[in-house]
């Protein structure tokens, strides 16, 4: 009996688990440097790596957050229509109904603004993780030819 696997879909939130696995394996490169000989070298952990997690975590939490208000939102919307729906054909007759109506609106209206604030963290902490792969991929890259010069003062 063979065992099926589901497909992997990716997630803004599997996405950083996957960069942050690669950034952990680059972060060392001991090894190599170990193994012609090198004393091992460490790169400094840049602002990049330092700024990622946060960003993509406030991301995620506004983006939460708007899910959050807008099925709030949507349930005052659900009880607006129910005790309104005598009064739709003439509008709100009294001024209660017309002020939920308003702040409804006003709601909605800030609900798509606050998706792409939380999309566009979480996009800005992956262009921070990629731009950090790229210095630890500069450093190693560095510091193997560095190790093959005969070199070992650290880059």
């Amino acid at each position: 009996m063979t065992q099926q696997t589901l497909p992997v879909v990716p997630r803004q939130s599997s996405i950083s688990s996957v960069l942050a696995t690669i950034l952990g394996t680059l972060h060392g490169g001991r090894d190599i440097q170990r193994a012609v000989g090198g004393t091992p070298v460490d790169l400094v952990k840049p602002v990049t790596a330092k700024l990622f997690p946060p960003i993509m975590m406030m991301g995620l939490m506004v983006l939460i957050g708007a899910l959050v208000v807008g099925i709030v939102v949507t349930v005052d919307q659900s009880n607006y229509w129910l005790h309104a729906s005598s009064a739709v054909t003439s509008g709100p007759k009294t001024a209660g109904l017309a002020s939920d109506l308003s702040t409804i609106q006003s709601i909605r209206a800030w609900l798509q603004p606050l998706d792409f604030v939380g999309m566009a963290l979480i996009l800005s902490g992956i262009v921070l993780a990629l731009a950090t792969i790229v210095q630890a991929l500069r450093f190693q890259a560095g510091r193997v030819v560095q190790l093959a010069q005969g070199g070992e003062i650290a880059s």
